[in-house]
């Protein structure tokens, strides 16, 4: 053991005085505050990426950026993003190929990483919009689309090509939205349809009044908003105003119609008939001055008859007429409203020397009606028509006079048959008729001074012959309906030929 010197004495002895224990415990102090240091105050790590990339999105729709940050104070994604969480996604949609850096920093810096992503291709949408349909009814979509899958057009429409048009007619203002689609995502654009309300045509007045001039009814109407008025039975297409007198021969309802592109309404108006008017019924000479010629004009009605020996008629018409006595003829006029009458007569003046024309015999049976052929005066049998089949359906007796006129008696039975016509040759007379009769006449054989002609079937159990040897039969008589029922002859003495 070292002997402690006198400089080592002094020494000691310092560490023990006041000032050498500060001097220690000072020491002691900054030996810990840099030990602290050392210890707590080391120096912070720099963040770390442990993610940062891009994949397709889920969906199909764009692409989507991915990443997770450890130890960072904040996190930010650039171009078009910014801050952002330690972890998360982004879906981005660039219109270009965009790198996109993602800068994690903290006390100890900053750290990046980068991200490529190529630009989706979304469908363009060129055209949709609406307008009026070329045919002028309704309105009319159109669009034009690229780069897409698939296009729809919503309401009701579904389904479409990626350009075309189509049809509509909304019951109301409706906002029709196309939607154009593809792997990289979906556009949509829209076209307002405005629809005003309908506005059918208005029937201000449709009615029926008795015609001032008191014949007849007049109907009056006043539309407007219409593109077409029609009134109907009979009268077809009028102007939006207007009047028009009717005579109808029964009860009749008139229709109007009023159209246009909204629309059409009816209104209806029902008119009674009046009584028919005879407008024209006399007789007078006929043109080729041999007989009389009955002339007529009847409006209004449904049926017009004309009797004796006539019968049915049409509304407007002539016919001539031979009587042998003086005739009152009656013309009828018949409608749903009633009947009126007219009369026209015809004087017969007895002819001086008239031959003697004697009657037969009537065979047949008891139906039908009687009738009598007249004669004219210097007249022959020109021509037999006869309807006939199984039976003796008609027959009319037709004359020719001296003069050259043909008169036609009127044809007596129905118009059942087939229609044969006997003509008679200049100088030829009917000497006899034959046949066969049961409840009608069954058949007929005309027998001429120049040759012999059959009509009608068959049947019949009895025989019947008209005429007398060395006479001319002139004219007919007997009984019809809807058959020739019976059958007899007028005949005198033979002509000299």
């Amino acid at each position: 053991m070292r002997k402690m010197n006198g400089d080592d004495k002094d020494k000691k002895s310092f560490w023990y005085t006041l000032p050498g224990i500060l001097t220690g415990i000072a020491a002691i102090i900054m030996a810990g505050v840099a030990l602290y240091d050392a210890v707590s105050h080391d120096e912070p790590d720099r963040p770390m990426i442990e993610e940062f990339n891009c994949v397709p999105a889920e969906t199909g729709s764009g692409s989507q950026l991915s990443w997770e940050v450890i130890g960072a104070t904040q996190v930010t994604i650039e171009p078009g993003i910014g801050k952002v969480a330690l972890k998360g996604t982004k879906l981005v949609r660039p219109s270009e190929t965009t790198t996109y850096t993602l800068t994690a920093e903290n006390k100890a810096g900053s750290v990046d990483a980068t991200a490529s992503v190529e630009p989706t291709k979304l469908p363009t949408i060129e055209q949709f919009n609406c307008g009026p349909a070329e045919t002028g009814s309704g309105s009319q979509l159109s669009w034009n689309v690229s780069g897409a899958t698939q296009v729809t057009i919503e309401p009701d429409i579904g389904k479409v090509a990626s350009t075309g048009t189509k049809l509509v007619r909304p019951s109301e203002t409706t906002t029709y939205t196309l939607t154009a689609k593809n792997d990289d995502g979906s556009v949509d654009a829209t076209a307002e349809l405005v629809v005003k309300p309908a506005e059918p045509p208005t029937i201000e007045q449709f009615n029926c009044v008795t015609a001032e001039t008191g014949d007849g009814s007049q109907l009056s109407w006043r539309v407007s908003g219409a593109t077409q008025v029609t009134i109907e039975p009979d009268i077809g297409k009028v102007a939006s105003t207007g009047t028009k007198l009717v005579r109808p021969s029964e009860t009749t309802t008139y229709t109007l119609t009023a159209k246009n592109d909204d629309g059409s309404v009816d209104a209806t108006a029902s008119v009674e008939p009046d009584l028919p008017t005879i407008e024209q019924f006399n007789c007078v000479p006929a043109e080729t001055g041999d007989g009389s010629q009955l002339s007529w004009r009847v409006s209004g009605a449904t049926q017009v008859t004309i009797e004796p020996d006539i019968g049915n008629v049409a509304l407007t018409g002539t016919r001539s007429v031979c009587p042998s006595e003086t005739t009152t003829y009656t013309l009828t006029a018949e409608n749903d409203a009633g009947s009126v009458d007219a009369t026209a007569e015809l004087v017969v003046e007895p002819e001086e020397e008239q031959a003697v024309i004697s009657c037969s015999g009537v065979y047949g049976g008891n139906g039908g009606t009687g009738f009598e052929d007249y004669v004219p005066p210097d007249s022959r049998i020109c021509e037999i028509r006869v309807r006939s089949g199984d039976w003796i359906n008609q027959v009319q007796v037709v004359y020719k006079t001296q003069n050259g006129p043909i008169i036609e008696a009127p044809p007596h039975g129905g118009n059942g048959g087939t229609l044969q016509v006997f003509s008679l040759q200049d100088g030829e007379y009917i000497e006899q008729i034959t046949g066969k009769y049961g409840l009608y006449i069954d058949s007929m054989e005309i027998v001429t001074n120049m040759q012999t002609r059959r009509f009608g079937g068959s049947g019949g159990d009895n025989y019947y012959s008209l005429g007398c040897e060395g006479c001319e039969i002139v004219g007919l008589l007997g009984r019809s309906a809807n058959y020739l029922d019976a059958l007899g002859a007028r005949y005198k003495s033979p002509p000299d030929i």
